[in-house]
């Protein structure tokens, strides 16, 4: 249980699991960490896992296979495969990217990338063929999922092809 501090305080080390917050609403482990202070950049490396505290507004959940936190751009990126659950649905892709809001509580945007698949729950926002669907899964290459003002449902979902490969919604 070590933390190794370098670089006249500004890059930090542990090759021992550590625990992080996000925000007032998620805590986190990771198997390891490197960290720059300024520009409050951090790679947490191994199996990552992040959810919400009791209460959080937006209870989520990411498991990660090492994720780079990009804190002054509110930004975290997958290094390897990701999963994402929260209010029943499901997100996973070898590649993600998530944005948060400036307090880190309401998740905004997520892209991810490569052998993308999920299940989002519309809540009557999506229209398909006149019906209200309460449900909708997909298969992508690529897939940009852009959340309503107080994340809480999606807002807008785009997905792309990637190497011939339709994407395919049922």
């Amino acid at each position: 249980e070590s933390l190794v501090v370098t670089h006249r305080g500004q890059q930090i080390r542990s090759r021992t699991p550590v625990s992080f917050e996000l925000g007032e609403d998620y805590q986190g482990t990771a198997e390891g960490l490197r960290g720059w202070i300024e520009p409050r950049r951090y790679e947490l490396e191994g199996l990552v896992h992040i959810e919400s505290r009791p209460g959080a507004e937006e209870p989520l959940e990411i498991q990660a296979k090492g994720l780079i936190m990009d804190r002054s751009r509110r930004l975290m990126r997958s290094r390897d495969w990701a999963v994402l659950r929260r209010r029943g649905e499901r997100l996973s892709a070898l590649e993600m990217h998530f944005f948060f809001d400036d307090d880190e509580r309401t998740l905004r945007f997520v892209r991810a990338e490569d052998k993308v698949s999920g299940i989002l729950r519309s809540g009557g926002s999506i229209d398909l063929a006149g019906t209200e669907a309460r449900r909708l899964g997909f298969n992508a290459g690529k897939m940009t999922l852009l959340m309503s003002d107080d994340g809480r449902h999606p807002r807008k979902l785009d997905l792309e092809s990637r190497h011939r490969t339709r994407p395919r919604v049922y």
